[in-house]
């Protein structure tokens, strides 16, 4: 919690993606983390504030 971590490059065929394989794969870890998505805050600096997504990350962390 807290963190996002990204991968960029290959998708390989269990994750069913369609863009098939890269020359190279890379992750990324951004540390406390704004994620915006389809127009609602879901994270703001690395804690879930969209209701949907807080009071799971919560019981997850058994707050």
């Amino acid at each position: 919690m807290g963190v996002i971590k990204w991968g960029l490059g290959s998708q390989s065929a269990t994750f069913k993606g369609r863009l098939g394989l890269a020359k190279s794969h890379t992750d990324g870890i951004c540390m406390n983390p704004t994620v915006w998505a389809d127009g609602s805050k879901v994270i703001e600096r690395g804690e879930y504030v969209h209701p949907e997504f807080k009071d799971l990350a919560d019981r997850l962390r058994g707050t």
